[in-house]
């Protein structure tokens, strides 16, 4: 590991971590970070001191890391670190405790999906620690619940295309999912049903762009108080704040997220794609 610190002309490289092999994933916690590499290994550091201390490994076998999702913290639990990683067909989940030159082994293997020629594209766990929700190359996706007996439930409405981005909504309004068919769907993860859904193509960018590159979603966040970006493969960023702006909510309409009413706009960001973003409360539109 490396962590020499360098300067360019113009930011600042406050420190760096060499691994050996490819990096695929990362997810925080806190000031903990755990990266997924291609050799099938996950990787935590502690970076508490401004300074990147290696810590454990994780031994997840050699398919490539896809994703990473840490469990968040719960009441009479918050000491015990617990995060879950995606590889191939296959979920894991890992228990981390004081640092080890003995690799760590998964406590628990899941198999959520139904085709076995599929491969898991992410995953993310709920506020509550509750679910799990899982999207695929295929377009699938799926929630497994995480109480002991460990349900699970295939959303009826799929992605035509591989689905990359998913997450649950502030509470109540259920997950989303995007993926490379242009559109972002919001389910009803509780009966696996359709709940409202945009698609990218009826929203006009805000200025003409030529790009060899189609506007398939690679990346979403969700704000705390529900705003939403997406990061486009063609460099664009479509943003659209929770509410439409002089609207009040509708009683009828509360468990539809009113960031799907077409109301967003798609900013030229970037010549290539976006593979990353996080949007913070209160949008500028």
């Amino acid at each position: 590991m490396s962590t020499t610190p360098t300067t360019t002309s113009e930011w600042p490289i406050v420190w760096e971590i060499k691994l050996g092999t490819p990096v695929t994933c990362l997810d925080f916690r806190g000031h903990i970070l755990a990266a997924g590499c291609e050799n099938g290994q996950i990787k935590i550091y502690e970076l508490e001191d401004g300074k990147p201390k290696e810590g454990n490994v994780l031994s997840s076998g050699t398919e490539e890391i896809s994703s990473l999702a840490w469990t968040p913290a719960r009441a009479g639990l918050d000491d015990r670190l617990e995060i879950w990683s995606a590889a191939g067909s296959q979920v894991a989940r890992y228990e981390i405790g004081e640092p080890s030159e003995v690799p760590v082994e998964r406590k628990e293997t899941i198999e959520p999906l139904r085709d076995e020629e599929d491969v898991i594209s992410k995953i993310a766990i709920d506020e509550k620690a509750s679910h799990l929700v899982y999207s695929t190359e295929d377009g699938v996706v799926g929630v497994v619940s995480l109480t002991p007996d460990r349900p699970k439930r295939v959303m009826r409405i799929s992605h035509s295309s591989v689905c990359d981005c998913v997450a649950f909504l502030p509470p109540n309004h259920g997950l989303i999912s995007a993926g490379y068919d242009y559109r972002i769907i919001q389910h009803d993860f509780s009966r696996g049903t359709l709940t409202n859904q945009l698609s990218l193509e009826q929203v006009t960018a805000t200025q003409a762009t030529m790009s060899l590159s189609p506007p398939f979603i690679q990346s979403l966040h969700v704000a705390l108080n529900g705003d939403l970006a997406c990061g486009l493969a063609n460099g664009e960023i479509y943003i659209a704040p929770a509410n439409r702006p002089g609207e009040k909510k509708k009683k009828d309409n509360k468990r539809r997220w009113a960031a799907l009413s077409g109301h967003g706009v798609r900013y030229k960001a970037a010549e290539g794609p976006i593979i990353g973003l996080h949007v913070f409360s209160h949008l500028p539109i």
